[in-house]
C-alpha cells in the first residue's frame, strides 16, 4: 500500500497564501494549507517543538485520501495546535487508488508506534475502519473521529460530530426571505445555488438541508451553478447566470469559493440596480469556515452567513485527544453545529457608492 506522510511542512510553503480568491490560477488541485495567523499560531513553533518532542510525544492524523479544502484546513489546524501544546505532529493518508483497508491499516501502523494519540477524518469506508478502531482501542491507544461517529463494538469511540446544517439551512433561507422582501422583490423571486464539485461527505450533507429548506420555504430556485475548482472557475460559471436572471432575489454558496465569487460580483456594478444605484440586485447567504468571510456581515454586505466550525473543530480534537491520552474522561461524541451570523448592519449610501465599480 502506497502512502502519503506529512511529518512537518515547510516554512515557505505555510507562508502561502490560501488561494480561495478570485483569480486564483488552479482549476482542480485544493488551495494550500492557510497561513497560521489565520487560525491563531505560529508557523514555527510546530517545526521547533517536533524536534524537541518528536521522541516523548506525538499526535497523528489520518486524513482520506480525497483532499479537499476543509482537510486541508483541518490538517493545518491540528498541527499548530499540536506545536502549541507542546506535542509533535504526523499526517498520513492513503494514496490514490489504494484498496479500502488503506486508512484502516494506517490506524493499525500508527497504534503499534505508540503515538500519543490518533486523530481519525473518516472516509467513506467506515465497515473496514470501524474494526481497525476496535482494535486499537483494546491496545490502550487513544483515538478518537473527526467529522462523523463510527459506530464498533463495545466501547464506543469518541467523536467530534459536525451536525445541524438542516436548521441552520432553514434560517439562512429565511434571512434571504426577509432581505428579498425589504428590497422590494416579489414574494415569488427565485434563488441561485452555487455549488463545488467534488464534494464530501459534509458537502452532501450540507447541500441535502439546503434543497430541504428551499422546498419547505417553497422557494424557486432558477438555476443550481456547479463549478468544479476554486473562485476562478466559479466566476466562470456564475457569471452569465446572474447576467440571465436579472431577477433572482438570493444567491445561496455551500461553502467559500462560491461565497468569495458572490462577495465579488455584490461589491461590482453588476449588483445594483441600474435605475436606483442605492438598491443591492440580490443577497448572499450561505455557508462558510474561514473567519475572514465573517467581515461580510459586519460590512451589510450579506444577508446571513453560517461559520461551519471548522477551525473550532479542529482544535478542539487536539485539546480531547491530549485529555484522552492523559486518562482524562471526554463525552462519546461531541457535536458541533454552525454559527449562524445575521446581518445587522446595512450599508449607508456612501458605502453602497464606494462599492460601485465599473467592469
Amino acid at each position: 500500500m502506497s502512502r502519503r506522510v506529512c511529518r512537518i511542512v515547510p516554512r515557505s510553503f505555510l507562508a502561502l497564501a490560501w488561494l480561495i480568491v478570485v483569480g486564483c490560477n488552479s482549476t482542480s488541485a485544493p488551495p494550500p494549507l492557510p497561513p497560521a495567523d489565520e487560525i491563531g499560531g505560529n508557523p514555527a513553533t510546530s517545526a521547533s517543538l517536533y524536534q524537541t518532542h518528536r521522541k516523548s510525544s506525538e499526535i497523528n492524523l489520518i486524513l482520506p485520501a480525497q483532499d479537499t479544502p476543509d482537510y486541508r484546513l483541518w490538517e493545518r489546524i491540528v498541527q499548530v495546535e499540536s506545536g502549541k501544546k507542546h506535542v509533535s505532529f504526523v499526517a498520513q493518508r492513503p494514496s490514490p487508488g489504494d484498496p479500502p483497508t488503506a486508512q484502516a491499516d494506517l490506524v493499525r501502523e500508527s497504534s503499534k508506534r505508540g503515538v500519543k494519540g490518533i486523530i481519525v477524518i473518516p472516509d467513506e469506508h467506515d465497515a473496514e475502519l470501524a474494526e481497525a478502531l476496535e482494535e486499537v482501542r483494546d491496545r490502550g491507544t487513544s483515538v478518537l473521529t473527526l467529522d462523523h461517529v463510527v459506530k464498533v463494538e463495545g466501547k464506543p469511540i469518541p467523536a467530534i460530530a459536525l451536525e445541524g446544517y438542516e436548521k441552520t439551512s432553514e434560517n439562512l433561507i429565511k434571512a434571504a426571505l426577509e432581505d428579498a422582501k425589504e428590497a422590494g422583490f416579489p414574494a415569488n423571486a427565485p434563488g441561485i445555488l452555487l455549488i463545488r464539485r467534488p464534494g464530501d461527505a459534509q458537502s452532501s450533507a450540507r447541500l441535502a438541508a439546503i434543497e430541504a429548506a428551499i422546498k419547505k420555504a417553497n422557494v424557486n430556485i432558477v438555476e443550481r451553478v456547479y463549478f468544479n475548482g476554486l473562485a476562478d472557475v466559479a466566476m466562470i460559471a456564475f457569471e452569465p447566470v446572474i447576467m440571465k436572471h436579472h431577477e433572482a432575489a438570493f444567491v445561496f454558496a455551500d461553502e467559500d469559493q462560491g461565497t468569495s465569487v458572490i462577495v465579488d460580483k455584490l461589491t461590482g456594478s453588476l449588483a445594483l440596480e441600474d435605475d436606483d444605484p442605492t438598491k443591492f440586485k440580490y443577497s448572499a447567504v450561505g455557508f462558510i469556515m474561514l473567519d475572514r468571510f465573517k467581515s461580510l456581515i459586519d460590512r451589510g454586505i450579506a444577508s446571513a452567513i453560517a461559520d461551519r466550525q471548522i477551525i473550532h473543530s479542529g482544535k478542539l480534537a487536539v485539546r480531547l485527544i491530549i485529555d484522552l491520552s492523559e486518562g482524562k474522561t471526554i463525552a462519546d461524541k461531541t457535536v458541533v453545529e454552525p454559527d449562524l451570523l445575521r446581518r445587522t448592519h446595512k450599508p449607508s449610501e456612501q458605502e453602497k457608492q464606494m462599492m460601485k465599480r465599473p467592469h
